[in-house]
């Protein structure tokens, strides 16, 4: 299925369907690709009951990547 739309991309000169072209192949290349997580931080996040939406997150943008949305509760 790839191997078609990657020969469809090689023939089109328009960009708006090479730009669907390349919607319809990343799905399939998505799902058929296997993932294996390399390394993994470990951060220790604490906050008061009174934080609303506190989330840890194991990217390396770390704990204050939702910090937008943060609340602190009466």
């Amino acid at each position: 299925q790839v191997d078609g739309i990657i020969g469809a991309q090689a023939v089109s000169a328009d960009p708006a369907e090479l730009v669907r072209l390349l919607a319809d192949a990343a799905p399939v290349l998505w799902a058929d690709m296997p993932t294996l997580p390399l390394y993994r931080q470990q951060r220790t996040l604490v906050a008061a009951k009174k934080m609303y939406a506190v989330v840890n997150n194991p990217t390396r943008w770390g704990a204050g990547w939702n910090m937008d949305r943060w609340r602190l509760t009466r």
